[in-house]
């Protein structure tokens, strides 16, 4: 029961990256494509996965380093760089909202990369966390109510303080 819950305390810290073009912030390990090395199982090269919600607009950003051609899928949707591709843009912005979806299992992949020695560099930052409605995300109101009464309670027995955040599908549902 919760009452047997004793000295907790949960702390959520939450970072937001601001960001120069020297400086992208990006979830990807290896944000270098093609590979620098290839793995002998050719499934997993030129392959990264990434986090994000489904419900909110997220962009890619390239750094192309003499790159012609090259085919970019995102959970397994073709996402054509094309026009990017062939004009004089060394950096450019590509919105990738239509191909994500809620959670860790979102791919990446860069295949076909023309001439052979040309790079791209790709910068997908970490999703932010938007505020929800408890009743959509599947939560009780009056069940986190007990949540807030079970804290407030201890703390007038002494407990010396706590804070309570629940994140659900990218989206806070109680703070």
């Amino acid at each position: 029961s919760m009452k047997s819950v004793c000295g907790f305390i949960l702390l959520i810290l939450l970072c937001s990256f601001s960001y120069s073009l020297d400086e992208l912030v990006t979830q990807l390990t290896d944000p270098i494509f093609p590979d620098r090395s290839q793995s002998t199982r050719a499934l997993v090269n030129n392959k990264r996965m990434f986090k994000a919600y489904g419900w909110q607009k997220m962009a890619m950003t390239i750094k192309n380093f003499g790159v012609k051609s090259a085919r970019v899928e995102i959970n397994g949707k073709f996402c054509d760089i094309s026009s990017y591709l062939k004009s004089e843009l060394k950096i450019f912005e590509v919105d990738i909202s239509t191909f994500i979806r809620n959670g860790n299992d979102n791919t990446f992949s860069i295949q076909s990369i023309e001439p052979e020695k040309a790079t791209l560099e790709v910068y997908i930052p970490y999703p932010t966390l938007g505020e929800g409605i408890p009743e959509e995300e599947g939560f009780d109101p009056k069940k986190l109510k007990k949540v807030d009464d079970f804290i407030s309670s201890e703390i007038a027995k002494g407990f010396p303080g706590a804070g309570l955040m629940i994140v659900r599908n990218g989206k806070i549902v109680k703070k």
